[in-house]
């Protein structure tokens, strides 16, 4: 009789692999992946809003500044231009890229809109880069998904 890791080894070692097959992702489940699956971008692939607001140089804030003129209109699927002005603010969407000079998302729910001008409620607390998702933060290009040998559920 042999030792059930002698056991283990043989099966193993004669044991032979099924040929790669390319198959719909809807007909995965259940099957052993045979190749690390390697991400080819970075996740965000940029500085995403988390939130419909207005975007601001958080160093403003820190200045005392609560009044914003809003230079710009950012939904999601456009290249903004950069913050011109770091007194001034930019209306943006969720999942929207986050323009360069921007570094804090004022919510929607916290800022009243007039015309041209956000102005944040008396009772807004803010944080540098509060909702923010920055480039990557969910992986970054090279980093492997899903390893070689698990089973897809």
């Amino acid at each position: 009789m042999i030792s059930p890791s002698e056991a283990h080894r043989l099966i193993l070692h004669n044991a032979k692999l099924f040929p790669i097959e390319l198959i719909p992702l809807q007909k995965a489940v259940g099957r052993v992946l045979r190749e690390n699956i390697i991400s080819d971008r970075d996740q965000p692939p940029f500085n995403k809003s988390l939130m419909d607001g207005i975007a601001i140089s958080f160093e403003s804030w820190q200045k005392g500044q609560r009044t914003f003129n809003v230079e710009a209109v950012i939904p999601p699927g456009i290249a903004p231009k950069p913050l011109k002005n770091p007194s001034q603010c930019v209306r943006i969407m969720t999942g929207a890229v986050i323009p360069k000079g921007c570094d804090c998302i004022i919510p929607i729910e916290q800022v009243h809109l007039e015309g041209d001008t956000a102005q944040s409620k008396d009772w807004t607390m803010i944080k540098k880069l509060q909702f923010i998702r920055l480039q990557g933060a969910d992986g970054k290009k090279g980093e492997i998904l899903l390893k070689s040998g698990c089973v897809l559920i």
